[in-house]
């Protein structure tokens, strides 16, 4: 029958669990909601109560200060009562003057109540956002007063708040967190991911194209907020998953708070009731069948159980005597089932109870005495004039003795003899604090320990009480410690109480410089460490206000980013990090001047690829304007006799232009294609020829070394020249006296990692150093950025040309130096396997000829470019169509190829704003003909097209602006071709 019932019980229980998870799907949703809307409501409370509270602390501290100073005044004019009152005025505006208040932009003031005059600070009372609070100063009827910055201590509060709220965490699996950000976008604080913290989210979308930001915020400006569904990552996983989120606003300060929770975490609580569910059953199940074999079993039982209760009663009063005198244990009443034996039993306990009491108050006496005499981590001992009177077992245990022997031992024998008499100073003067010496155990072994020692009156005799506590594994704690922070990679420095260096590990020392002699106190390193004074007082006025709030709050203060000035001269970047440990100070100190030159270069990569985008785009119009002119000049100079009076005119107009084309090739540099067109070249060769050339007549003398088996390098040779020529001229400019330049090229094999932002492999390292003026430390960390010059002349790209190269050629470039010492720039450039110079150099051009039959096709977007071509070509007999774009051009050279009239070469611009370019218009005509004669025009090299042109099937390359001269020569190339 029971597993009957059970069957039923279980059958219901399924057949109901599908209406129940069905409701608790609605429940969970609007429980969360209910949850959310709640940790919402009390982080609001949190944040209304304090802000209620600022301007109430604001004015007790504004309270307080003031009569500070005004004890600080009243304590001076008490002092110097015999001075005259002009000076004892002028000690206390002295004092007061350089006084710091904890908050920023706090400050004393004080003024004159007959006339108002201020004498410190008075006009800061007007600031708008101040709080003031001032009392009079009677002997000299003057006003003291104190003014606090609103604002700062908001911001400050603001600042905790996001702390807090990021920090807070809520629901079942502790999983629920919050975030804040401003109407703007930007956010202040995010419980999962706080890389966040500081990033624009105006635009962010989820996969779904809901902007979570834009829809959050609105609810936000909402007055009771809302909820809204989107999708975003889970902090457990990263994986995207939908999520309810409710918002709210602070509209004063413009923040949205927001929390929520994830859908499919309902799942996952269904999942948990079912698994309930089955649990419960298994239990029904098992708990049945047990209990029905309990109910069989005690049925066969019973009847022996009353035959054994008849037997253990007569048993036990049988007994008890015997036990009465040897185990002191009663008879429970609630053990005998007999009603005639209770009296009698309850009579026996009593007189047993009566007994074990006397017993019991005679055992306590005892346990009381030996407790208070063990109870304690260390030895004890009493003694009267030296004499160990008594001791514990853990003094024995200390000092290998036993307690016979300690007892009527001389104390001073526990100890060194070197350590017997300052003992014996400590025991006649009274002296009750603990200190440190040296014991000697029975063995002849010695251990540090701690003496404490008190006066006792006992018996009506003066006795001292003495601890004795082994702090041999505190020593070796330290010790321990101790090698930690000297094998640490961070710089460690302890200094004491009285500010004096008490450690310091060998990072510290390898890392700035300075030996133990040169830096033994706090004042020390901030001489040498900060030598210039304003920066000096900045920074101890920030390092104090932060020690002092992280001594209030039993905290740490740091990271704080500083830049000290090591034993020889250099500067290092360094995150400093401080501990109080109470009156001392642990300071940490990591090196972060390789991660800062890298931020450094990455922020100059930013900048010339912003500026590469907009120099690609100015050089590609100017290009296109210099070839109208190009073109149009040289036919100009075609048609005119070379003895014209204007004919000197023309070549000096190209001249100019010439110049214009070479400022248009150093913005390419920068611009987004710019590839270099590499050949396999000795650098040693090249340098050479152009730092002499760069040389020639000065008065600054090169010293160059040069391995016999130097590595080969695939560069481009154009753009190298033009790289050791800025580097060579800088140098030339650093030294107007003269001097030597120190060039050294090197074969140098690398690992991954080994120079940031390089890959493994081989490189050419070169050095050019000079003998000149320097650079400040200001200037050097922006001397690749683009038109940054300290020269008055100078265009300020010519070292930001540099960097954009030698990046480009999957190099690195860096520079070191100091003022009157000179400069150094390193470089590293990939170097090839081969051994022997690249003989594919570009063949001479053939001599220009005219080819009259030749039929050429024109595509540029410039319509006098168009023109100006045409009438070029046609001076050269070719018979030319033109056209904007590329969708005609296609249909052009796919018509005429029908005809039987294919054109002998086709000219394509590379760039056609809204239009086809001359990239896909190739790629198109060489599907139609593989034979057809393609060359690239363009004054913006995209991509790798220019470098690399043969790879895409094209004859060639012409780079605008061209002369008429470039232009016959350069088709004669492909035509003859």
């Amino acid at each position: 029958m029971t597993l009957i019932f059970l069957a039923l019980q279980i059958n219901s229980n399924r057949s109901s669990f599908n209406v129940r998870a069905e409701e608790m799907h609605q429940n969970y949703v609007e429980q969360q909601k209910e949850l959310t809307k709640s940790e919402m409501e009390a982080v609001l409370r949190t944040i209304d109560y304090k802000r209620s509270l600022l301007e109430e602390e604001t004015q007790l501290t504004a309270r307080n200060r003031t009569r500070e100073a005004l004890r600080t005044a009243w304590n001076i004019y008490n002092q110097n009562w015999q001075a005259s009152p002009a000076a004892v005025r002028e000690m206390i505006l002295q004092a007061l003057s350089p006084l710091n208040i904890e908050e920023n932009g706090a400050y004393y003031f004080i003024y004159r109540q007959n006339d108002g005059i201020s004498l410190l600070n008075g006009e800061k009372i007007k600031d708008d956002d101040s709080l003031t609070y001032s009392e009079p100063f009677e002997p000299f009827d003057w006003i003291i007063g104190t003014g606090l910055s609103l604002n700062n201590r908001e911001a400050r509060l603001k600042k905790e708040l996001l702390k807090q709220i990021g920090a807070n965490r809520y629901g079942k699996h502790n999983n629920g967190y919050f975030f804040v950000g401003t109407w703007e976008g930007i956010n202040l604080a995010h419980g999962s991911q706080p890389e966040l913290v500081g990033t624009d989210l105006w635009e962010t979308e989820d996969s779904r194209g809901t902007k979570t930001s834009q829809a959050l915020i609105a609810l936000a400006k909402q007055p009771e907020g809302g909820f809204t569904e989107f999708w975003w990552p889970k902090p457990d996983t990263g994986e995207e998953r939908p999520k309810i989120v409710y918002a709210r606003g602070i509209p004063d300060w413009e923040w949205l708070i927001g929390t929520g929770v994830y859908l499919d975490d309902i799942d996952e609580g269904i999942k948990e009731l079912e698994n309930q569910l089955n649990k419960e059953l298994y239990e029904d199940l098992r708990n049945t069948v047990f209990l029905t074999l309990i109910v069989m079993v005690s049925i066969i039982l019973s009847f022996r159980l009353i035959t054994n209760w008849i037997l253990k009663d007569l048993s036990q009063f049988s007994s008890y005597f015997d036990k009465a005198a040897h185990e002191d244990k009663e008879i429970g009443p609630s053990e005998l089932r007999f009603e005639e034996l209770y009296q009698m039993a309850a009579s026996a306990n009593h007189l047993l109870r009566e007994k074990i009491e006397a017993q019991k108050s005679m055992q306590d006496e005892k346990d009381r005495y030996k407790a208070l005499h063990e109870a304690t981590f260390g030895g004890v001992m009493l003694h009267e004039k030296g004499i160990i009177l008594d001791c514990n077992e853990s003094l024995t245990q200390i000092t290998g003795y036993s307690p016979e022997e300690l007892i009527g031992m001389n104390g001073l024998n526990l100890l060194i003899p070197k350590s017997r008499e300052i003992v014996l100073h400590y025991i006649e003067n009274h002296h009750e604090e603990g200190y440190e010496t040296i014991g000697l155990r029975k063995d002849g072994t010695k251990y540090p320990l701690v003496l404490r020692t008190k006066e006792i009156n006992y018996k009506g005799r003066d006795i001292r009480v003495t601890e004795v506590r082994d702090i041999t594994k505190r020593k070796k704690a330290e010790e321990d410690l101790r090698n930690i922070l000297q094998s640490l990679p961070i710089a460690v420095v302890l200094t004491n109480e009285e500010n004096k260096v008490a450690f310091r590990n060998n990072s510290f020392t390898e890392l700035f410089g300075y030996s133990e002699e040169e830096v033994s106190s706090i004042d020390q390193w901030w001489n040498r460490a900060y030598p210039d004074d304003k920066v000096r007082e900045r920074g101890l006025l920030i390092w104090g206000e932060a020690l002092k709030e992280a001594r209030a709050e039993g905290s740490y203060f740091g990271p704080f980013d500083t830049t000290i000035t090591c034993r020889d001269g250099s500067l290092k970047n360094a995150e400093n990090y401080g501990i109080p440990l109470g009156d001392s100070l642990l300071s940490l100190f990591v090196d972060v001047t390789d991660r800062k030159r890298l931020e450094e270069e990455r922020l100059t990569l930013d900048k010339l690829k912003t500026l590469g985008t907009l120099a690609g785009g100015l050089a590609h119009d100017f290009n296109n304007i210099l070839t109208g002119l190009y073109g149009n000049v040289s036919l100009a100079k075609s048609e005119l006799d070379p003895n014209h009076p204007s004919y000197p005119f023309i070549d000096a107009a190209e001249e100019s232009m010439d110049t214009a084309t070479r400022l248009t090739n150093q913005l390419l540099t920068f611009a987004k294609g710019g590839a270099p067109i590499k050949q396999s070249l000795s650098l040693g060769d090249l340098i050479s020829k152009v730092v002499n050339f760069n040389l020639s007549g000065s008065n600054v003398k090169l010293q160059m070394t040069l391995p016999e088996n130097l590595w080969l390098a695939h560069v481009d040779q154009g753009q190298m020249q033009q790289v050791f020529g800025n580097l060579t001229i800088n140098a030339l400019h650093a030294m107007p006296q003269g001097g030597h330049i120190s060039l050294t090229l090197e074969n140098q094999k690398l690992s991954g990692g080994q120079i940031p932002e390089l890959d493994g492999g081989n490189y050419i390292k070169i050095s050019l150093s000079d003998e000149g003026s320097g650079i400040s430390p200001e200037h050097l960390e922006r001397i690749f950025d683009p038109y940054f010059t300290t020269k008055e002349t100078g265009s300020g790209l010519g070292l930001a040309t540099t960097y954009s190269i030698v990046r480009r050629h999957g190099g690195h470039i860096s520079v070191k130096s100091r003022l009157g010492k000179g400069t150094t720039f390193i470089l590293y450039l990939p170097a090839l396997s081969k051994d022997k110079p690249d003989s594919r150099a570009p063949s001479p051009l053939p001599q220009a000829s005219h080819f009259g039959e030749a039929k050429i096709l024109v595509m540029d977007d410039e319509a006098i470019i168009r023109k100006t071509l045409e009438k070029m070509l046609n001076q050269f007999s070719y018979t030319v169509e033109t056209c904007a774009e590329g969708k005609k051009a296609m249909e052009l050279y796919k018509h005429a190829y029908e005809k039987g009239e294919k054109f002998d070469l086709v000219i394509l611009d590379l760039t056609i704003p809204g239009g086809i370019g001359g990239k896909e218009t190739a790629r198109h005509i060489l599907n139609f003909d593989k034979e057809a004669k393609i060359v690239i025009s363009s004054g913006y090299a995209d991509e790798q097209l220019m470098a690399d042109h043969e790879k895409n099937g094209l004859a060639g390359v012409i780079a605008k602006p061209y002369t008429m001269t470039i232009l016959q020569e350069t088709l004669a190339r492909f035509l003859e071709a």
